[in-house]
């Protein structure tokens, strides 16, 4: 289903789950602390464990990292680094480029996200 475009009405009808950050950060806590500690490894038999495939290897080619960059900085219209999406809920999204002072960007997040005047 693509909802580009939408701003309204389909969240009626695809409503979020209920989610619980403490019971999510229980589950997830020893996973990282074992990948913490036993790196590559666990993360062969996670992988193994949650997709049902054993990878060669985990590392990503840095020549697919940067064509993944290029791809997603097009789809977003990047054209500055840094570059933030804000993505109000219900409402288009909207991008600031290039640095921002902390003041710029905490009044970004009140005006865009918080609605805050």
């Amino acid at each position: 289903m693509d909802f580009t475009g939408l701003t309204s009405g389909y969240r009626s009808l695809l409503p979020r789950a209920e989610f619980n950050v403490d019971r999510a950060v229980e589950i997830v806590r020893p996973i990282l602390e074992d990948v913490a500690q036993r790196g590559e490894t666990a993360l062969k038999e996670y992988a193994e464990l949650f997709d049902g495939v054993l990878p060669e290897h985990v590392r990503v080619p840095s020549n697919v990292i940067a064509e993944a960059e290029q791809q997603l900085a097009a789809e977003f219209g990047i054209r500055s680094i840094p570059s933030i999406l804000f993505v109000p809920m219900g409402e288009a999204p909207q991008m600031a480029q290039g640095a921002l002072p902390k003041d710029a960007f905490k009044q970004a997040i009140d005006e865009v996200l918080l609605k805050k005047s």
